[in-house]
């Protein structure tokens, strides 16, 4: 494995763990909810292993979140919230994204009118 690859391994591995730790699962939670190794979980946090495309998807589906979440750039600064958001707008219908889209209006415009009270 060449050093830029490690590097993104370990990058990976981060993100991850971090994701995981979010959502108060254990390696073991994780390995259960996605199918995989408690084994396999450990070795892609600690970056001595890289993931298959189907190993990936079955961790994105079981923290509920993006693929982009889970293998974007690991500085991301994306909140726990926004990567929760990411993965359950993936599995809404066009009337559920609909829904959504009004809500999130509806909340912008309160913001701008500074009606929202911030503590």
């Amino acid at each position: 494995m060449s050093a830029s690859a490690s590097k993104k391994t370990r990058g990976f591995g981060r993100r991850l763990r971090s994701l995981r730790e979010q959502r108060g699962l254990t390696q073991e939670g994780l390995a259960e909810a996605a199918g995989i190794s408690r084994d396999a979980v450990a070795r892609l946090e600690l970056g001595v292993r890289s993931a298959r495309l189907s190993t990936l998807e079955r961790i994105q589906e079981a923290l509920g979140v993006s693929m982009e979440s889970l293998v974007g750039n690991a500085d991301s600064t994306a909140t726990p919230e926004r990567s929760r958001l990411d993965g359950l707008l993936e599995h809404l219908t066009d009337e559920g994204i609909r829904l959504v889209l009004d809500l999130t209006i509806a909340v912008h415009e309160h913001e701008r009118r500074g009606l929202s009270r911030r503590p």
